[in-house]
């Protein structure tokens, strides 16, 4: 296990040079092998950077699977759901957490009182493929 940690360190490293390509990597522990989400554009830079660095793709520890954002943009998005919560929470929302997630390339937004109604609204607002909305499970967050 811990060559698989360092391993998905060392290809994050690498990937983060690629800001343009670069949708995230996920360590799979059973499997002992890191899932790399890359962009069309920019992608044979990074995919080059990685099989100098870390030996092709065929040699496995690491496979390729295309995305449809960036990490960064992603990021992007989560600053965005951020400074619109409060306009949200107006509109009877109640957003308990949101960020990138990788594996579905899109933000997840998880809503104290999920409905159908609330998941199709923030859907419409920042786009099917941008967002997912799921129900919060478990303890409410306090507010301070």
């Amino acid at each position: 296990m811990v060559h698989s940690n360092h391993l998905a360190d060392a290809i994050g490293t690498i990937c983060r040079r690629f800001p343009d390509a670069y949708a995230g990597h996920v360590l799979d522990r059973d499997r002992g092998i890191v899932t790399v989400y890359v962009t069309r554009k920019g992608s044979g830079e990074l995919v080059r950077a990685l099989s100098a660095e870390m030996g092709p793709v065929e040699a496995g520890g690491y496979e390729l699977v295309r995305a449809a954002h960036t990490f960064a943009a992603l990021k992007g998005l989560t600053a965005r759901i951020a400074r619109d919560r409060m306009q949200l929470e107006a509109a009877g929302l109640r957003l308990i957490q949101w960020g990138p997630n990788v594996a579905s390339n899109a933000v997840k937004v998880k809503l104290s009182g999920y409905t159908e109604e609330a998941a199709g609204y923030l859907v419409e607002r920042y786009g099917a493929d941008w967002i997912t909305v799921a129900p919060w499970e478990g303890r409410l967050p306090r507010r301070v």
